[in-house]
């Protein structure tokens, strides 16, 4: 009889600890179609405990490869177990949360800022993946480029396991390098090959679109991109040091700022672009620049401080931004000439150039504020913007 009493002694705290552990429930998970977890869906009038949470291996036959965010209330975890074969832990991941500590994935790539702040340990160690044909060099910081080992919290800033990939050719980006929902490219963790390839099919999923900061400061120097990818976003390659640039004819879409602060020698745009968005190329060193027959707006600072001397603006352009071309190489003879715009049948009457105003919130831009008129064919000046003014719009 003592020993039955020994026996449910022991078995008992064990079928209380299983019962406190949750397991995250699939049809509640919110994940991206390459194995992203960004998301969990709960009611605030659950009865269930997350203090001791486990993160399933696959969700709907979905290999989980990262975490995002997961969403669940501060102050309530006191226990995480995940695979270990996650790569990915993303910005303020299990931030805010009661954890005595926590063991790093073997094989973790990226853990993005403030993740594992405010919780109840200070630090943490990193490990030292593995990745095919590249030699681990170890782990830096995004904005010193310090390489560290141990990591203190709390930490403001990504942390990427660097690479020296191994082969000759430029590195093709593939899907366990990315975050990929619905064609769209959201993210690169990839930290290795200065020469990248992005293509259009990552395995079973077809491409459309380099989302916004996806690339960012990165260190690329070499970047091409494939056919059938149609748009790039906001700040997708900002502030690499990419001197050589391949578009496919496929893009109609360069967000603002997309390649600004590179190193960018000759620019050929896609034949499909029909506008050049705001500081889109700024800060780079284009000396060659063709413009397509398509674009029929070029807006503030595009290209403003590169190294140009001599274009041709086409003659759809009936819009050129504050300080498109600014701070280029053009000597007097040179300065670019306001073309006679064409819009349908509509009739050219004069240029209204104008200089920058305030900023409108509403809007997001900045107000325009009337100089004077001009023909077409006057040299512009630089540091002005200029609106075509038609009969019929009057």
């Amino acid at each position: 009889m003592r020993l039955f009493f020994i026996q449910i002694i022991i078995i008992i705290p064990f079928l209380i600890n299983a019962q406190n552990t949750y397991t995250l429930e699939s049809n509640r998970i919110k994940i991206s179609d390459n194995g992203i977890i960004y998301g969990y869906f709960y009611d605030t009038d659950d009865t269930l405990n997350f203090s001791d949470i486990k993160v399933p291996e696959s969700v709907n036959g979905i290999k989980v490869i990262g975490i995002e965010a997961i969403g669940l209330p501060d102050k309530s975890i006191r226990k995480i177990d995940f695979p270990d074969n996650i790569l990915y832990f993303g910005s303020k991941f299990l931030r805010d949360q009661l954890l005595d500590t926590i063991k790093l994935p073997s094989q973790l790539l990226y853990l993005g800022d403030w993740a594992f702040t405010n919780n109840n340990f200070a630090s943490l160690k990193l490990p030292s993946p593995e990745k095919v044909n590249h030699n681990f060099t170890g782990w830096n910081d995004s904005i010193e480029g310090h390489y560290i080992v141990d990591l203190s919290i709390p930490q403001s800033i990504t942390y990427n396991a660097c690479f020296e990939y191994l082969n000759n050719e430029a590195y093709i980006i593939n899907i366990n390098d990315v975050w990929e929902d619905k064609g769209n490219i959201k993210k690169c963790y990839y930290h290795g090959s200065k020469s990248i390839i992005i293509s259009s099919n990552l395995g079973k999923f077809n491409i459309t679109e380099i989302g916004k900061y996806s690339f960012y400061k990165m260190g690329l120097v070499n970047v091409v991109i494939n056919e059938n990818i149609e748009k790039i976003g906001v700040s997708a390659f900002s502030d690499n040091i990419i001197d050589k640039l391949i578009l496919p004819f496929t893009i109609h879409s360069i967000s603002k700022f997309a390649f600004a602060r590179n190193r960018i020698k000759k620019l050929i745009l896609p034949p499909n672009i029909k506008s050049i968005a705001m500081g889109s190329f700024e800060n780079n060193l284009i000396e060659e620049l063709q413009i397509p027959e398509s674009v029929d707006s070029i807006k503030s600072r595009a290209f403003n401080n590169n190294k140009l001397y001599n274009i041709e603006i086409p003659a759809k352009v009936k819009y050129i931004g504050y300080k498109a071309f600014a701070n280029n190489k053009f000597k007097e003879q040179n300065i670019p000439k306001l073309p006679f715009p064409k819009q349908g049948d509509k009739s050219f009457l004069y240029w209204q150039s104008f200089k920058k105003g305030r900023y409108i919130r509403e809007t997001k831009d900045f107000e325009e504020i009337p100089v004077s008129q001009c023909k077409s064919g006057e040299k512009m000046d630089l540091n002005l913007g200029y609106k075509a003014v038609f009969k019929e719009d009057l």
